[in-house]
Parts: structure tokens; sequence; C-alpha cells
């Protein structure tokens, strides 16, 4: 015999498919729907910010490598105007290697040795007074004592400045240069 419908509590279904959830579970599923779309919009957030943090770090670390390149570069310029300079053997070394650094301005990078030893020998050649006459070899018959080269006065003024760090000498250094 069927139940009675009568006033009263609704009968709970004991078949599953007819079950209904609870209001309780309802508000309990929604909570956790929030949460978890709460959880994702912070994640994408704490994506995106560190999206842009890595390609910072990417720009960062390819100007850090053209600067290098750069560095790179003007060391190997430096040492390929210091290597042209040497076999002409010059006076003042420093005041030569700011006249070629001048002149080789604005070359390009990849061809500097060449560029470098041209410039010095043109520099030679129209400066002779900035470099010191190649030594003369004379035959064995004529040989002198062997032993130290001799320096000019201008290299012992420099040397005795260098090493005393004496303001006197220094002047001194510097007068006999402008006058050689």
């Amino acid at each position: 015999m069927p139940a009675d419908p009568g006033p009263g509590p609704e009968p709970i279904p004991t078949h599953p498919t007819q079950r209904r959830p609870r209001p309780i579970e309802e508000i309990e599923w929604k909570d956790r729907a929030l949460k978890a779309e709460a959880a994702l919009d912070a994640a994408q957030k704490e994506l995106a910010a560190l999206t842009e943090r890595c390609a910072t770090h990417e720009r960062n670390l390819q100007s850090v490598a053209a600067a290098h390149a750069q560095a790179q570069a003007e060391a190997q310029r430096e040492k390929a105007m210091t290597d042209a300079l040497a076999p002409l053997n010059p006076i003042d070394p420093d005041l030569c290697l700011t006249l070629l650094e001048r002149e080789l301005e604005g070359a390009p990078p990849d061809d500097a040795r060449s560029l470098a030893i041209s410039a010095a020998a043109r520099l030679a050649s129209e400066r002779p007074y900035l470099f010191r006459a190649p030594a003369r070899v004379a035959g064995a018959a004529m040989a002198g004592e062997p032993g130290e080269p001799r320096r000019t006065p201008i290299e012992d003024a420099l040397e005795e400045a260098r090493t005393s760090g004496n303001r006197t000498q220094l002047l001194k250094y510097l007068r006999l240069r402008r006058g050689a």
C-alpha cells in the first residue's frame, strides 16, 4: 500500500537516481568551485608575472652579451694596435696609441689588425720623431761590449719619475719629452 502523502517532510528516496543533492552539498560544491577558480586566476597571474620576469632576464642577458662582445672587440683592437706599434719602437707608446686610436676610430673591428699595422707604418713615416731609430747592426769585427742597451736621457728621466713618484722628477721628464 502506498504511503499517504500527508503533511510532513518529504520522504528520502532510497534509489540513487532519484536522490537529489542536499542544499548543503550544493553550497560546498559551489564554494569549492569558487576556490578553484580563484586559485586558477592566481596561478594565471603568477604565470604572467614569471613570463614577464623571464622576458626581462632574457633582454638583460642579450644586453650583457652585446656589451661583452663589444668589450672583446675593443680588447682585440687595443691588442692589434699595441702589436703594430711594438716593432716600430716608439719613444712614448701611450701617445702613439692615442694617435692610432684617433685614426682607427671608425674602422670596422674585423680587420683591425691590418688597419692598425698600416696606420702605425703611416704614423712612423709621417712623425718619425715619435720613434727611435732602428738599431744598427755592427759587424763582428766592430762588436762592442755585450750588455745592456744604452738608454736615452728621456727614458732615464721617465724611470726616475716612475720610481720616485717625485713631482720634480715628473716635470723634468715632461720638459725633456717636450724638447725632444
